[in-house]
């Protein structure tokens, strides 16, 4: 009996200890996905201004991919998209626009988001419109009335955001109809980063890494094609059907100042990052981040500024729901 009462001790032990580690995962998720919410809140229009004509880009090689997966065609710009569409973490609507350029009618699409600010932005974008905005959280399940409904379904680095990305592959694969295709970018690896480069070894030089913001994913993670690759088939989505590619793009913008607000306040982790250096250590970053964007131009001779043009590529991963 003892040996009996022991072990259910034990049992009961271990089971609180799990329970105990999931309720502190559940709360560091929480407080990653607040963090998040707050930070876009307030960082719509730099974004819009600065990183629009980047992520504006990835959503054109987004809409390829759905199209050329999805079996309809070639990416070619006279071939429609299929509808309807979802677009997750849709931001101020850049995908939404792209597929309405490919001919999805308006009265197929959904964007969604968590931010109210972006939401308004993609309203304010594109008004004479009847796309569907749609405030919520892309890590939970859409209502019932949108399971097995889409086409397609797109995230425009809005992964790279998320406390629990797994947790929207599984959404998304919810959402599509067999044979649907969900398509999402996150930033290539740092190495092959030279846009991102700039800020992240401006503050390994001269502040921390350490300031206290809310754990999360590393940003990097689904940068790795066989990471991506893995996790979307453990979400469902069609063995063999999953491939990740790294797509050359070029940032653009008018002055070293651009590069340096953006992303101060145009962006999440990286702005908070920025933002919670000590005055000395952030005044040595900011001059820093100036300076290797006019270095990086001065490298490319052919090139004249204004305006500042850095290459700075993204992964593009793709996946099919079994028919």
């Amino acid at each position: 009996a003892q040996a009996i009462l022991a072990q259910d001790v034990k049992g009961w032990l271990l089971q609180a200890i799990m329970r105990a580690a999931a309720a502190r995962l559940a709360g560091a998720s929480c407080a990653f996905t607040r963090f998040e919410r707050t930070r876009w809140e307030a960082a719509v229009q730099p974004y819009d201004r600065v990183f629009g004509q980047l992520t504006q880009q990835a959503a054109r090689h987004l809409v390829d991919a759905v199209i050329k997966t999805t079996g309809c065609g070639t990416a070619a710009s006279d071939i429609a998209a299929p509808a309807p569409g979802l677009d997750c973490a849709t931001g101020p609507g850049y995908v939404i626009e792209e597929a309405l350029r490919r001919g999805v009618p308006d009265t197929g699409l959904i964007g969604v988001d968590f931010s109210q600010a972006m939401l308004q932005r993609a309203r304010e974008r594109l008004p004479q419109t009847s796309v569907k905005w749609l405030e919520a959280d892309i890590q939970e399940p859409l209502p019932a009335e949108y399971h097995g409904r889409f086409a397609w379904c797109t995230c425009c680095f809005g992964v790279l955001h998320l406390a629990r990305p797994e947790a929207f592959f599984a959404a998304a694969r919810q959402a599509l109809r067999p044979g649907g295709v969900l398509a999402f970018t996150v930033w290539a690896p740092l190495a092959d980063s030279p846009a991102f480069q700039i800020p992240y070894r401006a503050i390994e030089e001269h502040g921390s890494a350490e300031v206290g913001l809310p754990p999360g994913p590393p940003f990097f993670k689904y940068s790795d094609p066989a990471t991506s690759i893995e996790a979307l088939e453990e979400a469902g989505f069609e063995r063999g059907s999953v491939s990740a590619e790294q797509v050359s793009m070029d940032w653009t913008f008018e002055r070293p100042d651009d590069f340096w607000e953006c992303f101060l306040e145009g962006t999440a982790r990286t702005g908070a990052l920025l933002e919670k250096q000590e005055p000395a250590a952030r005044a040595k970053i900011e001059a820093a981040m100036r300076q290797a964007v006019v270095e990086a131009q001065a490298a490319r001779p052919s090139l004249s500024p204004p305006p500042y043009v850095l290459p700075q590529p993204c992964v593009l991963v793709t996946g099919r729901v079994p028919a």
